[in-house]
């Protein structure tokens, strides 16, 4: 291997690796293979790096036989070791005599004009196209003569917990662009961003069919009203594919990158939000079932077997914190609310880790938690998760990671006792959620009817 394939051997290397980490599966690659015209490929930028386009680079490298010349963030030409791996894959900032070069051979390029505004932001902003009115992929697509082909894909903003929005806090701080980036904070399995990997999100991409720029006359490259509604065009596609993606349109057949590379047909799966885990109506459906006298009997007993000495205590507490009026107009002023007394409860159990323990107080959050006469609102799946959040982040990474596993897992559960258990109370919820979570064995099956004795034998 010489010096001037370094960089690209390193970066082909790294990328199948993620390819498998990630699951990766694209549907619409035929869009850009053999026969077709130098496309500009726009994507979505995803959480960290745009894993998705980068993975796709790699497909086209094994299909077309050349890494396509992508344009990528200016803060590259600031920190010398970017720069090196940069200049050697081919990447450019801008437009350039290299990437003239590139596409005169018929090559595409690749470009995420959502950028740092889309990778670096919160976890309360997802799967949202941020382009703002930025145009320039526009102006490079009409100068070469290039086809616009859309991408997106679900799973990426997924790989990491962002925690605050980088180039806002940027722009606070007056910062030049290039160095808005370094200020996003963010969580991974193993710690914070940029030193732990991201989350084994499954990433399943959308290539769309090809934009002919051209295809309603010329645009003059200065007449920024065309270009703007081109640019609405655009956005509008590309936020259709997200969609698609996570499961909001119709199902597809898509094209797994196996770990050999080889296209596999697989089928798409639906990536869900924490609301759409369990629906508010379905939250409704247990809530029907549901009695706070009797929940809160199920706790005291169930602790009171635990730590019997204690049940004076228990007992107390129960009194104390649990026997409240429902309608929270009767309740005193100075007493905590249902609700709230559940978000303490769920911050405190999520900063010693996830569990059953957990999980009850997740499904007593979402009870004790719907809009009742005077309350403002719910407590949603959504609102859990970011309670979750902020105690991760001030207790660890591993209690997040083990807190937010319990959460994934507890809302199908519920979900499933909603659609299709016959008994959907506290009592039947509380021993499901034991069974699943270990501490209680699974009802018994009915077995076979005992066989009969045979006749005698004679001795």
């Amino acid at each position: 291997m010489t010096a001037a394939t370094l960089p690209t051997q390193l970066w082909l290397a790294y990328w199948r690796y993620r390819r498998i980490y990630h699951r990766y599966s694209v549907d619409g690659l035929e869009h850009l293979l053999a026969g077709s015209r130098p496309s500009l490929i726009v994507g979505y930028h995803g959480r960290g790096l745009a894993d998705d386009l980068c993975i796709l680079g790699l497909t086209l490298y094994e299909r077309l036989g050349y890494l396509p010349p992508t344009l990528v963030h200016r803060g590259v030409e600031v920190i010398p070791p970017l720069k090196w791996l940069s200049d050697g894959l081919g990447f450019v900032t801008s437009d350039s005599a290299a990437l003239a070069a590139a596409v005169a051979k018929g090559q595409h390029v690749i470009t995420a004009p959502g950028g740092v505004t889309e990778s670096c932001r919160s976890f309360r902003d997802r799967y949202r196209v941020a382009w703002g009115e930025h145009v320039g992929y526009l102006r490079l697509a009409l100068k070469y003569g290039l086809r616009i082909v859309p991408v997106a894909s679900a799973g990426v903003d997924d790989s990491y917990i962002g925690l605050n929005d980088g180039p806002v806090l940027g722009r606070r701080l007056g910062l030049p662009r290039e160095w808005a980036w370094p200020l996003w904070i963010a969580v991974g399995p193993l710690g914070f961003w940029p030193f732990s990997p991201p989350f084994p999100t499954r990433i399943r991409q959308l290539i769309g069919e090809p934009i002919d720029l051209g295809a309603n006359g010329a645009t003059a490259l200065n007449d920024r009203e065309h270009l703007l509604a081109l640019h609405r065009q655009v956005t509008a596609r590309v936020q259709a594919l997200l969609d698609e993606a996570r499961g909001t349109s119709r199902s597809r057949t898509s094209v797994a990158q196996g770990r050999d590379g080889q296209i596999q047909t697989a089928q798409r799966r639906k990536a869900m939000g924490f609301n759409e885990m369990l629906t508010r109506k379905q939250i409704e459906t247990l809530h029907d079932a549901y009695k706070t006298s009797g929940m809160t009997e199920q706790l005291k007993a169930t602790f009171r077997d635990m730590y019997a000495a204690t049940s004076g205590y228990i007992d107390a507490i129960g009194k104390v914190f649990f026997e409240l009026p429902e309608d929270v107009r009767e309740q005193p002023p100075d007493v905590v609310s249902a609700a709230n007394r559940e978000r303490c409860l769920l911050a405190l159990l999520a900063a010693r880790g996830g569990g059953f323990t957990l999980a009850t107080h997740i499904y007593l959050a979402l009870m004790e938690g719907i809009r009742r006469p005077g309350q403002p609102d719910d407590i949603s799946p959504e609102e859990i998760a970011n309670i979750i959040f902020l105690a991760g982040v001030y207790t660890g990474a591993d209690n997040l990671m083990l807190s937010l596993a319990t959460l994934m897992k507890t809302l199908p559960i519920l979900a499933d006792i909603a659609d299709t258990q016959p008994k959907k109370d506290q009592s039947a919820v509380f021993q499901v959620l034991k069974e699943k979570y270990g501490l209680a064995p699974p009802p018994k099956q009915p077995g076979p009817p005992p066989t009969p004795p045979g006749p005698a034998s004679r001795s």
